[in-house]
């Protein structure tokens, strides 16, 4: 019996000592934040649906959906900007940062222009920044990390893959009537873009449903990567690309992007 009870007694005084040998989980690092919303935003985590705010993280694998009538500013972690249109849903499939906060930017005055943003070592900020967009539409500014290396920064849509140059670019997906949704408004050449879209393949090769995206450019330049190709579509360019491949160029900015026009995400913090 005294035996048992020095046993025991071994045992109790040993617990401390294996509960702090554990190795404790990491903590998941926030890759950036919301810094506005309006209307109604939502992400899906631990199984349950809650309602974003501006001062909310966002984190790596979230899924972000924006409800009708809504838009929701992101801001990552290298400066990069996302502002999501209404009926967008929009996913952070990878985001790597180790480099240095970037500088602030101050506002435009009435005699002043926004600077570009310096060029930084790619060393100082390599990782990577991976999107999907799922549904809908946004308005995005690339980050130190599409500036310093391009090919570490890409979003993956319903029909093209989009690249940066170092840029400010918007996408809003259509579906069967991506004719109808890339005609512009009352004024521009209606007639030319009508023409040139009348023979499109709208069908998605092997029977699936057809769909793709239009893509304006702001600033700088993006790239649209498809089954047929490479597009590069400038500052003051627009573009359709369709989910087949094919990509056609615009003559004017349509009214998919000029409903609910999305203003600079800068702005809207």
């Amino acid at each position: 019996m005294h035996a048992r009870l020095i046993l025991a007694a071994a045992l109790i005084a040993t617990l401390p000592l294996f509960a702090g040998a554990q190795t404790p989980v990491p903590s998941v690092a926030a890759v950036g934040e919301v810094t506005f919303v309006t209307g109604v935003a939502t992400v899906v985590a631990g199984g349950e649906t809650r309602n974003l705010g501006a001062g909310d993280p966002v984190y790596e694998g979230q899924t972000i959906t924006v409800a009708a009538n809504s838009f929701c500013n992101l801001k990552f972690n290298d400066g990069g900007r996302v502002l999501l249109r209404p009926n967008t849903e929009f996913s952070v499939e990878s985001f790597r940062y180790a480099g240095p906060a970037p500088a602030a930017t101050p506002a435009p005055g009435p005699a002043t222009t926004p600077a570009a943003a310096p060029a930084a070592p790619e060393a100082a900020v390599a990782g990577n920044a991976f999107f999907r967009l799922v549904r809908g539409g946004f308005r995005a500014v690339s980050g130190l990390i599409g500036q310093a290396d391009r090919a570490a920064y890409r979003v993956t849509t319903p029909a093209a893959t989009i690249g940066i140059r170092g840029t400010d670019y918007e996408v809003q997906t259509c579906s069967d009537d991506c004719p109808t949704q890339a005609k512009a408004a009352a004024g521009y050449p209606t007639e030319v873009a009508a023409s040139s879209l009348a023979g499109l393949e709208l069908a998605q090769a092997g029977g699936g449903s057809g769909g793709g995206i239009i893509v304006a450019t702001n600033q700088g330049s993006i790239v649209l990567r498809t089954s047929r190709g490479d597009t590069i579509v400038d500052v003051g360019q627009v573009a359709l690309a369709l989910a087949n491949g094919q990509t056609f160029m615009l003559p004017a900015v349509p009214d998919a992007l000029l409903i609910n026009a999305t203003p600079a995400p800068a702005d809207c913090e």
